[in-house]
């Protein structure tokens, strides 16, 4: 409870415990671990009284979790992790949690994420790193925030039958492993230069690129729409592509353009492309 720290070696024995709490009699809970360190065993973030926060600060370093990281209910409040994690445990998100990830590196390609219905864990700038190991587990989101970049270490499957990931912030998709979308991924404004998948939705607002290919799977959409939100929507894609299911070009409010350009290549269409009235507006579409 309270504001304490660490500044010495910190190591993390069989069945022990660290638990991050805040309270009435000391306020918000905050540790600052001066150096990174691993957590074997059990880390908890919680809170006993309303409305207070628990906060675990790591200075310099890496956090490895080969254990648990629970972010609990408690009695509310915000928690927040600073600081660059290694994930080969699990990282459990039953309160709304921020990891502050800002010029650091979040990897959890070979680790678990459990996130709890209608929670979101967010991370906020810096390089998050997933791959094949990634276990998705409860309903809840995963937003990358700030400027972020996606390392695709190897092949990854995003599907709201899982966690949903939204990409809250300005997100460059990296490779060398392929993304797959099997749920609906938004691209406001990013970048993606992963070979990409879709086996869902693709909703563009704003101007996205893919840079990668692209491979449209069975009863997929690529949806670009113009909208009060993003502007005019402009998604370009780098090489040609075979579009075999929907494609369509929207605007759900006045005005607004939905524009394709397929910049190298050509765009070979066996499904439908559709340029839709929504809510007027120029559709046009850049391609061979």
């Amino acid at each position: 409870q309270g504001n304490s720290s660490v500044s010495g070696t910190l190591t993390t024995g069989t069945g022990s415990a660290i638990e991050i709490q805040g309270g009435s009699s000391a306020g918000n809970g905050l540790l600052t671990v001066a150096n990174g360190f691993t957590n074997s065993e059990t880390i908890q973030l919680t809170a006993i009284n309303a409305g207070f926060s628990a906060t675990l600060n790591v200075t310099a370093g890496t956090l490895v979790n080969t254990g648990t990281i629970s972010s609990l209910v408690g009695t509310g409040g915000n928690r927040t992790i600073n600081g660059g994690i290694t994930n080969t445990g699990t990282i459990d998100i039953q309160q709304a949690t921020t990891i502050v990830n800002t010029g650091n590196t979040f990897t959890t390609s070979g680790g678990t994420l459990d996130v709890t219905a209608g929670q979101t864990l967010t991370v906020t700038g810096g390089t998050t790193v997933v791959g094949t190991g990634t276990v998705q587990t409860g309903t809840g989101t995963v937003d990358l925030a700030g400027t972020h970049t996606l390392t695709v270490n190897t092949a990854t499957t995003f599907d709201d039958t899982n966690l949903a990931w939204t990409f809250g912030g300005n997100v460059t998709v990296d490779g060398p492993g392929v993304l797959t979308n099997g749920g609906a991924l938004l691209l406001t404004a990013d970048i993606v230069n992963a070979d990409l998948v879709n086996n869902g939705t693709v909703l563009v607002t704003g101007s996205s690129a893919i840079n990668g290919t692209v491979t449209t799977g069975p009863s997929s959409a690529i949806v670009i729409r113009g909208a009060n939100a993003g502007g005019n929507a402009l998604l370009t894609v780098a090489n040609g592509f075979a579009n075999t299911e929907t494609m369509q070009l929207t605007a759900i409010d006045a005005g607004y353009s939905a524009t394709l350009t397929v910049t190298a290549g050509t765009l070979t269409n066996t499904g439908t492309i559709s340029a839709l009235v929504g809510t007027a507006g120029p559709r046009m579409i850049n391609a061979a």
